[in-house]
């Protein structure tokens, strides 16, 4: 997987993240979701960046996974605009700047997770640390959709009686879903 992703040249990233975002503005969850739990990419992960513009432009209240300086933490906070971004988070993920107004568990009606791998029962491997399996853990409500490019969804992802399935992967190719919990 890891070499597969070093091949690829960052004009083909543009061009398919494209298609990603296309594709996760027309889901009906993202059409009604109020609120959405949006990650701010890595290196070589789906960038997100243009469904956060829409969503902010489109009045929805759009949340940052943030690393907590607490070992394992992960929470939610608000952006108000991709320009009051940083990098200075765990990892080197960009943050927002300001990180005072944060969602309550019940608050996010679509969450949108990043992974290393994912299979077709919505199974994800994620980067090892198992912040999004605690953060997923404790909500409540919300639907799960992974954004990925479709060489990441696999046969078979190993899984852990702690890990949370998400209800659908999103790739350039199309949206894989699985049975609604």
């Amino acid at each position: 997987m890891a070499e597969h992703l070093k091949s690829c040249s960052d004009t083909w990233f543009g061009g398919e993240n494209q298609k990603i975002t296309q594709r996760i503005l027309n889901l009906e969850e993202y059409k009604q979701a109020r609120s959405i739990l949006a990650y701010l990419n890595m290196p070589k992960e789906v960038s997100l960046d243009d469904v956060i513009r829409h969503a902010l432009a489109a009045g929805k209240r759009v949340y940052v996974p943030v690393c907590t300086e607490q070992k394992g933490i992960m929470i939610a906070v608000r952006l108000h605009s991709l320009e009051a971004v940083v990098c200075r988070g765990a990892y080197q993920i960009r943050e927002p700047a300001e990180q005072t107004e944060t969602a309550a568990e019940h608050e996010l009606d679509l969450l949108l997770i990043p992974g290393v791998a994912f299979d077709r029962q919505g199974r994800r491997l994620g980067h090892g640390a198992g912040y999004y399996d605690r953060f997923l853990s404790s909500v409540s409500g919300g639907r799960y959709a992974a954004a990925a490019w479709d060489f990441q969804v696999v046969d078979t992802v190993p899984a852990e009686e702690n890990d949370i399935p998400v209800d659908q992967i999103i790739t350039e190719r199309c949206v894989y879903k699985r049975h609604m919990r």
